[in-house]
C-alpha cells in the first residue's frame, strides 16, 4: 500500500489547486460577507431606482404643467411682443429645482431666455447641440446631453404663435442616488459586521470539531486502529467522526488481507514466470502496441530471426516481414485484431541475413476496460520444415495437374481436329459430288450436241442444204470450244493445286490485253444484241504479270458478263489510282446489266465449284471454276479481285494490279528482234525451273 507521510496531503492539495487552501471558517466568513453585502446592495439599488424614477416623474409632470401655464399666459405677449408681464409671473413662481426657459417664435427664432429657480444658476450653452423646434405643433419631450427638454406650443386663435421650451438638468436624480448609497453604507456596514461576528461564534464549535476530524484523517495511515472522541452536538460532525473511526478499523483489517494477498500474488507471479520460461523455450513471442510498433521480443525471436533486441524494439512490426508481402493480407489481419478478435494463421517472416522462415502465428489482443485493444501478444512457432514439405507436394501436384490438363487439352484438340477434318472431308465429298455432277453435265452437254449434229451430217449430208450444214458445223464448233474451256479450267486448277503452273513475270500493257479481249468478244456481243462500251487509258498501263494469265482473267470476266446478260450494256473501264502509301495501281472494272448477285452469294462467289444459281448455270453453262482461277491468278501477282452487285440490276467485277515501270527482259528483246520465238523462250524457262 502507498503510505503518505504527515504533511503530504497538504502538499498534494497545493499541487492540484496551485495555492494553499483557506480554512473553512475563513471561507464561511467571506461567503457571509458577500451574501449580506450583495443583498444590501440589491436592496439599495432597487430603492434608489424607484426613488429616482418617482422624482423624475414628479419633475416631468410639474414642468409640463408649468409649460402649459406659461404658454396660455404668454399668448398676449406673443401678439403684442411685450414679455414684461411674463417676467413678473416668473419672479413669483417658486419651484425646488432650476429651469431654463427659452421663448421662440413659430420659425424657431429665440425671443427671450429666462432662468427659473436660483438666480445664481447659469444655464449651459447647448443651443448648437439641438435641432430646431418640432415640425408639428404638439407637445414634445426630449432627453439629450444630460438635460430633459419639454416643447410646448403657443397657439393663437387661427395660427401657431411660437414655442415655450423648459429644460432641467438630469443631475438632480444622480445627486439623490449618491445620498441614498451613502446612507446605506453608513447604516449597513455595522449590521454586516455584527451578523458575521454572531455567525462565527455559533459555528466555532462545529468548525473546531471538523478540524480535529481532518487532522485525524490526514494521519490515518499512522493512527490506523485508533479512534477519536466524537462531539454529538452536530449530526454531520458526529457522522464524519464515526466514519473515520470505522475507516481506521477497516485499515487494520485490510492490512491483514493485503499481507495474505501479497503472498498469493507472489505465488501466482512465480507460477507465471515458470510458464513464461517454458513458453520462451518453445515459442517466438513479441508484443506490439496499437500503432504496430514492437515493445518486446523474447530470446527465441532473436535466435530464429537473427535480429538483436535493440534492432527490433521500437521499430515497426513490418520490419519482420518481406517487402513483397501483399498489403491486403495485413489490412485484413489488423481489421480483425482491432475489433478485439483472436487471429490465427501462417505468416512468412524475414530473417536478418535476407532469408525467411514460416511461422504458425496466434495474435491475442489485450483489451482495456472499454473493450478496446491497447496491445497485442504475438505467439509463433517455426513451421518452415513442414512448409517446405507442403510446397514440394504442391509443386508436384501442380506438375501432375499440368500433365493432366495437357493430356486433356491434347485430347480435346485432337478431338476438335478430327471433327474439323471430318467436316472438311464431308465438305470435300459434297464438293466432289457437285464437281462430278457439274463436270459430267458440262461434258455430256457439248458431247451430246457434237455427236447428234455429227450423226445428222453423216446420215443426211448429201440431201442437206449448204446453209444448214454450215449451221450444224457452227454448233459443233461452239460446243467443241465449250468443251475445251471446261477441260482447260480443270487442268489449270490441277496445276495450281499441284504447284506446277508456270508463271511469267514480265512487263505487259494491260490496256492492250483488255483491248484485244474486247475485240474478241465484240462479235459475240453483237450476236446477243448487247452494247459493248470500252474505256481504256490514254497511256500505257504497265503491270508485272503473265500476259496469257491476264488474258484468261479478262476473258473469263467478259464471258460471264455476256453469259448472264440478256439485254443492255457491257462496259469495260480502265483507270489509274493511288493507294494509302501513294503507290500507283491500275483498276479494271467489267460491268454488266445482267441478273445480278445477292449479298449472300457475293461472299462465296470466288470459291471453287460455287455457282450462283444452279438453274441459271444449267441454262447458261459453267463449271464454277472460272472465278476461283481468276482469284488465284490475280492474287499471285499481288492484286485483288472483288465484286459489286445488286440483284436484278447487274454486277461489276473489279481487278486491281500494281503499276510497274516498262522494263523489257532479255527474252522479250530477243523475240522482238526475231532472234528467238515464244515457244523457244517457254522451253528455256521450263528447263531453267
Amino acid at each position: 500500500m502507498l503510505e503518505l507521510e504527515t504533511g503530504q496531503h497538504e502538499q498534494i492539495a497545493v499541487q492540484k489547486t496551485g495555492r494553499q487552501p483557506l480554512p473553512l471558517y475563513i471561507q464561511l466568513t467571506l461567503l457571509i460577507v458577500v451574501v449580506l453585502a450583495g443583498t444590501m446592495a440589491l436592496f439599495v439599488y432597487q430603492t434608489v431606482s424607484q426613488e429616482a424614477e418617482t422624482l423624475s416623474y414628479i419633475y416631468r409632470t410639474q414642468t409640463q404643467a408649468l409649460a402649459k401655464k406659461i404658454a396660455v399666459f404668454s399668448r398676449d405677449s406673443f401678439t403684442g411682443g411685450d414679455f414684461s408681464e411674463l417676467d413678473s409671473m416668473m419672479k413669483n413662481t417658486q419651484i425646488p429645482w432650476n429651469l431654463d426657459m427659452t421663448i421662440m417664435d413659430a420659425g424657431g427664432k429665440i425671443l427671450k431666455k429666462v432662468i427659473i429657480g436660483r438666480r445664481d444658476f447659469v444655464a449651459p450653452n447647448y443651443e448648437n447641440k439641438f435641432f430646431q423646434p418640432p415640425k408639428e405643433f404638439t407637445p414634445v419631450f426630449e432627453q439629450r446631453y444630460g438635460w430633459f427638454h419639454i416643447w410646448e406650443p403657443v397657439l393663437g386663435e387661427t395660427v401657431p404663435l411660437g414655442w415655450i421650451r423648459l429644460s432641467y438638468s438630469l443631475k438632480i436624480t444622480k445627486n439623490i442616488e449618491k445620498r441614498v448609497w451613502k446612507s446605506a453604507l453608513e447604516n449597513g456596514l455595522p449590521i454586516i459586521i455584527g451578523s458575521v461576528s454572531l455567525l462565527l461564534i455559533f459555528l466555532w464549535r462545529p468548525i473546531r470539531a471538523i478540524r480535529g476530524a481532518t487532522d485525524f484523517a490526514l494521519r490515518l495511515d499512522e493512527l490506523r486502529g485508533e479512534t477519536i472522541s466524537i462531539d454529538r452536538s452536530f449530526l454531520e460532525v458526529y457522522q464524519l467522526g464515526n466514519a473515520l473511526n470505522q475507516a481506521s478499523l477497516r485499515l487494520t483489517s485490510q492490512d491483514k488481507s493485503l499481507s495474505q494477498s501479497k503472498e498469493r500474488l507472489q505465488a501466482v507471479v512465480s507460477e507465471l514466470e515458470s510458464q513464461k520460461y517454458a513458453l520462451d523455450q518453445h515459442a517466438i513471442v513479441s508484443v506490439v502496441d496499437i500503432n504496430g510498433n514492437i515493445h518486446y521480443v523474447n530470446d527465441k525471436f532473436c535466435e530464429v530471426s537473427g535480429f538483436s533486441r535493440d534492432e527490433l524494439v521500437g521499430q515497426s512490426q513490418l520490419i519482420q516481414y518481406p517487402q513483397d508481402y501483399p498489403t491486403e493480407f495485413f489490412e485484413q489481419l489488423w481489421q480483425t485484431i482491432a475489433q478485439g478478435k483472436l487471429w490465427h494463421g501462417e505468416i512468412k517472416q524475414r530473417k536478418n541475413d535476407g532469408g525467411s522462415f514460416w511461422a504458425d502465428t496466434t495474435i491475442v489482443p489485450f483489451l482495456d476496460k472499454r473493450g478496446v485493444p491497447y496491445k497485442y501478444y504475438m505467439i509463433r512457432t517455426d513451421v518452415s520444415d513442414r512448409k517446405d514439405v507442403e510446397e514440394q507436394l504442391t509443386e508436384k501436384n501442380k506438375v501432375l495437374e499440368l500433365l493432366r490438363d495437357g493430356l486433356e487439352e491434347e485430347v480435346n484438340q485432337r478431338t476438335k481436329d478430327l471433327k474439323k477434318a471430318n467436316a472438311e472431308l464431308e465438305k470435300l465429298n459434297q464438293v466432289k459430288s457437285e464437281f462430278i455432277s457439274i463436270v459430267s453435265h458440262e461434258l455430256r452437254t457439248p458431247l451430246t450436241s457434237i455427236k447428234s449434229f455429227a450423226e445428222i451430217l453423216y446420215d443426211d449430208a448429201g440431201d442437206m442444204a449448204l446453209e444448214t450444214q454450215q449451221k450444224y458445223l457452227s454448233i459443233i464448233d461452239k460446243e467443241s470450244d465449250r468443251l475445251g474451256r471446261l477441260i482447260s479450267d480443270v487442268l489449270d486448277l490441277q496445276k495450281i493445286d499441284a504447284g506446277k503452273n508456270v508463271w511469267k513475270d514480265i512487263a505487259v500493257d494491260l490496256n492492250n490485253i483488255v483491248g484485244d479481249c474486247a475485240e474478241t468478244f465484240a462479235a459475240k456481243c453483237k450476236e446477243r444484241q448487247l452494247n459493248l462500251n470500252l474505256n481504256l487509258l490514254d497511256s500505257d498501263a504497265w503491270v508485272l504479270a503473265d500476259p496469257d494469265k491476264l488474258t484468261q482473267v479478262v476473258t473469263n470476266l467478259l464471258s460471264n458478263a455476256i453469259k448472264f446478260t440478256d439485254q443492255g450494256d457491257i462496259e469495260i473501264k480502265m483507270c489509274m489510282a493511288l493507294n494509302e502509301i501513294q503507290t500507283a495501281y491500275f483498276k479494271l472494272s467489267v460491268h454488266d446489266s445482267g441478273i445480278g448477285i445477292s449479298e449472300q452469294e457475293q461472299e462465296k462467289i470466288f470459291e471453287r465449284f460455287h455457282q450462283v444459281d444452279g438453274s441459271q448455270t444449267r441454262e447458261r453453262g459453267g463449271s464454277g471454276l472460272g472465278l476461283s482461277i481468276c482469284k488465284e491468278i490475280v492474287e499471285h501477282y499481288g492484286g485483288t479481285i472483288s465484286v459489286q452487285s445488286v440483284l436484278g440490276e447487274g454486277s461489276t467485277f473489279i481487278v486491281c494490279l500494281d503499276a510497274c515501270e516498262q522494263k523489257k527482259k532479255l527474252g522479250e528483246i530477243l523475240i522482238e528482234n526475231g532472234m528467238l520465238t515464244e515457244k523457244q523462250l517457254d522451253e528455256a524457262l521450263k528447263q531453267q525451273q
